[in-house]
């Protein structure tokens, strides 16, 4: 009886000491979480990676700049109405027409291109703006002669204000609903276009006449 009590606890005695033995190192499961029956959690990935990872960081950033260059656009009359006040000898009343006339146009074109953009896409539409915008330059670079030259130049100004609701959705459109916030703010960050023209634009005109 006793031989055999003896033979079980070497048995269980054995056996312990297989199990140690057979235990993964002491540093190579986390120590404590592995003497807990729990494995280590995996390092989570900071905001920002999974940020990236849930869209397209490559459109979004295009979206940023077609919105900064589109605000640099915008505002360009009133980056250079000084210049533009003294060689055409405007009045306040006048001046003051001529700044408003971009802002009111980009808000009623908003309206046009969004519906576009639900007909060609988000990304065609942006190209088809682009185009435009690139006539309105050509024509306040070759038709603008006198002030009511300059009231329309202002209007295809306008277009560029166009391309907010566009970029919003272009730039956020490839991420899920937790993320959109992100992207649509990071896009509409972009109006620091509107500072960049301010900056750029009367040294450039100085400087080129």
């Amino acid at each position: 009886m006793r031989l055999a009590s003896i033979g079980r606890g070497a048995r269980n005695g054995a056996g312990s000491l297989s199990a140690v033995k057979s235990a993964p190192p002491w540093h190579a499961t986390g120590g404590l979480a592995w003497a807990r029956g729990s494995q280590p959690s995996e390092p989570e990935m900071s905001a920002l990676q999974n940020f990236k990872r849930a869209g397209h960081s490559p459109t979004l950033f295009a979206a940023f700049l077609y919105f900064a260059f589109s605000c640099c656009i915008w505002v360009l009359n009133g980056a250079l109405a000084p210049f533009i006040s003294e060689a055409y000898g405007l009045t306040p009343a006048q001046k003051g027409l001529m700044l408003s006339i971009p802002i009111m146009a980009g808000a009623l074109m908003r309206f046009p291109l969004g519906v576009l953009s639900q007909y060609i896409g988000r990304k065609n539409a942006t190209l088809v703006e682009m185009s435009l915008i690139a006539v309105a330059m050509l024509y306040g670079f070759f038709m603008v002669k006198s002030y009511d030259d300059l009231l329309a130049m202002g209007v295809l100004l306008g277009i560029a204000g166009a391309s907010f609701g566009v970029a919003l959705s272009l730039g956020s459109g490839w991420f899920p609903p937790q993320h959109k916030g992100l992207a649509m703010g990071l896009v509409g960050a972009g109006n620091v276009g509107t500072a960049v023209s301010v900056l750029v634009a009367p040294p450039l005109a100085q400087w080129l006449g």
